[in-house]
C-alpha cells in the first residue's frame, strides 16, 4: 500500500498508463478515454482530476470505479471468476473483449505491431492489477492536505514567540469542506477464492486462461498463449454462447428449446422408407458430419408441410454435434453476406438454419459464396422447389406431416408403457412394430392401423406375446 511520496507517484503512473496509453483495449469497460461515446472512463477521469487536484471530482470519479466494478457499466457485468472485483474487470477485458488483436488472431492472422503492442497494454494490466481499493484511496488522501488560514498561521506564531510570516490571503469564497478530512474505503474488492461461474462456450479454455492469468506473475509472456485461444475458439460473444439469432443483427440464443423432441435412434433404412423422420435424421446427420470433418458436404434443405417437425429435427441435429454452432436466420434474406463474412473471421462451425423460406426470399442462393466454415440447411413448407433453389442446395430430403408425428408419437406411447411395466424390448422389434402399425399392417387378424393409445396398447400386447 503507498504510503510514501514516491509509492503515490508510481501508484499514480499506474494509473495513469492504463488510462492514458492503451491502444488495443482503448474505450473498452473501464479503460474508456476522456471524449469517448460512452462517457470518459472512471480511471481516466480519477486520474486526470487527481492531476488538476480537484478532490470531489477524483472521489466521485472512484465511486463510479466502484458503481462499475460491483453492479457493471452499459448494462453488463464482469464474470465474478477471480475472487476481486479489479482482476475480473480486467480478465473480461483481456478474454472476452472484441478487439483489433483478437479480431485478426481468429482470423490466424500474425500482426507484429498489433502482437507488439498486446505485450505491452499486459504489462501495464498486470501492474493495475497490483493495486488494491486502499491504494486509491491513498492517492486521494494525498489531497485531503488541510490548508492553514491566517488566523491558524497567527495562534501558532503566538504560541511560538516568532513572527507570522506569509500570512495567507483570506477569500470570502466558501471552502472545500472535504479539505483535511482522511477518507477510508468504503467497499472490499475482494470477495472469495477462484471459481469459475456460470457456463460459457469456450469455458474450457477459458478456465485454463483465467488460470495462467490470475498464477503468472509476468502477463507480457501471455501474449502468444493469448493470440492461440482467439485463433482457436473466436472472440468476443462467440466465446460466450455457443447458438445465435440473425435478423439484420445477431443476437445469442441462451438455450435452444427441444423438450417435445424424440430421440432419433434408427440407424438405416432403404428409399421405400424415405419420408420417416429417422430415415431423413440420418441423412441430414451424415452431411452435418462430413461438413466437420472437412469432407464433401453440400447445402441441405428440408422440405414438409407444417408441422411436420422440420425446425425441431435440425435444431436437434445441432445438439449432437456439440462443436456445430447455430445461427437461425428469421425474416427474409437480407443481409446475409454481411453475416457470412463476420462468421468467416471466426474459427468455428456454423450452420445457417434459413427457416421457413419462400420462393421469393431465396433469391440470395444464386451466385451466394458460402465460406468454407458454413454449412446451409433450409427448410420450406410442403411444396416443390423451383430450379433456381434445387441448384443450390445439393441435398433435398422431404418429410411427412401426418407420418412424422404418427410415428413419433406412437413410439413414445409405446415406451412409456413398456417403461411403466418395467419390461425391456429391442429397440429395432418397437420401431419394426411401429412401422407395420402405421403401414397398415398390425399385428393380429386384419389390418389395424393407427398412432393414438389403442394402437400404441395392442403393440405392447404383441410384445408381450414374444416376452
Amino acid at each position: 500500500m503507498p504510503e510514501r511520496k514516491e509509492d503515490l507517484l508510481e501508484a499514480l503512473a499506474v494509473l495513469d498508463s492504463a488510462a492514458n496509453d492503451l491502444v488495443i483495449f482503448r474505450d473498452i469497460g473501464i479503460f474508456r478515454s476522456p471524449g469517448s461515446e460512452h462517457g470518459d472512463g472512471p480511471i481516466a477521469g480519477f486520474v486526470n482530476c487527481i492531476c488538476a487536484g480537484e478532490l470531489r471530482a477524483a472521489r466521485a470519479c472512484f465511486s463510479q470505479l466502484e458503481a462499475e466494478l460491483i453492479s457493471g457499466g452499459f448494462g453488463s457485468r464482469a464474470r465474478r471468476i477471480s475472487g476481486n472485483l479489479l482482476t475480473d474487470a480486467i480478465l473480461e477485458t483481456i478474454l472476452l473483449s472484441d478487439n483489433a488483436f483478437s479480431r485478426l488472431a481468429a482470423q490466424g492472422i500474425m500482426d507484429v505491431p498489433l502482437f507488439n503492442a498486446m505485450q505491452s497494454e499486459l504489462t501495464a494490466l498486470e501492474r493495475l492489477n497490483r493495486l488494491s481499493e486502499e491504494d486509491f484511496i491513498n492517492i486521494l488522501n494525498s489531497l485531503c492536505t488541510p490548508q492553514r488560514d491566517a488566523a491558524s498561521v497567527v495562534a501558532n506564531a503566538a504560541w511560538s514567540g516568532t513572527s507570522a510570516r506569509h500570512v495567507p490571503k483570506e477569500y470570502s469564497q466558501r471552502r472545500d469542506p472535504m479539505a483535511g478530512r482522511p477518507m477510508r474505503a468504503m467497499h472490499s474488492w475482494d470477495y472469495g477464492e477462484f471459481e469459475l461461474t456460470g457456463t460459457y462456450f469456450a469455458d474450457e479454455a477459458l478456465a485454463e486462461m483465467y488460470r495462467r492469468f490470475i498464477m503468472t506473475e509476468e502477463w507480457g509472456k501471455l501474449t502468444e498463449s493469448l493470440w492461440s485461444f482467439h485463433a482457436t475458439y473466436g472472440t468476443g460473444d462467440f466465446l460466450r454462447y455457443r447458438n445465435f439469432r440473425f435478423d439484420g443483427g445477431i443476437r445469442p440464443i441462451a438455450e435452444l428449446n427441444l423438450r417435445e423432441y424424440i430421440d432419433f435412434s434408427f440407424s438405416g433404412g432403404t428409399d421405400s422408407r424415405a419420408y420417416e423422420p429417422e430415415y431423413v435424421y440420418n441423412i441430414l446427420l451424415k452431411n452435418a458430419i462430413a461438413f466437420m470433418r472437412d469432407e464433401d458436404a453440400v447445402p441441405m434443405l428440408l422440405i414438409g408441410s407444417k408441422g411436420s417437425g422440420k425446425t425441431r429435427m435440425l435444431l436437434h441435429l445441432v445438439e449432437e454435434l456439440p462443436e456445430l454452432r447455430l445461427v437461425s436466420v428469421t425474416g427474409d434474406c437480407n443481409g446475409l453476406q454481411d453475416l457470412f463474412e463476420l462468421l468467416s473471421g471466426q474459427p468455428g462451425k456454423f450452420m445457417i438454419l434459413l427457416d421457413d423460406m419462400k420462393q421469393e426470399t431465396a433469391g440470395f442462393t444464386s451466385g451466394a459464396a458460402i465460406p468454407e466454415n458454413l454449412l446451409i440447411a433450409g427448410t420450406m413448407d410442403g411444396c416443390e422447389a423451383d430450379l433456381e433453389i434445387q441448384s443450390f442446395f445439393g441435398l433435398i430430403v422431404k418429410l411427412d406431416a401426418a407420418e412424422a408425428k404418427d410415428a413419433s408419437m406412437l413410439k413414445s406411447m409405446v415406451k412409456a408403457l413398456l417403461e411403466g411395466r418395467a419390461i425391456e424390448f429391442d429397440q429395432e422389434r418397437i420401431d419394426e412394430l411401429c412401422r407395420n402399425f402405421s403401414d397398415g399392417q398390425g399385428a393380429g387378424s386384419g389390418r389395424q392401423t393407427g398412432s393414438g393409445p389403442a394402437a400404441a396398447e395392442r403393440i405392447v400386447n404383441e410384445l408381450l406375446l414374444d416376452y
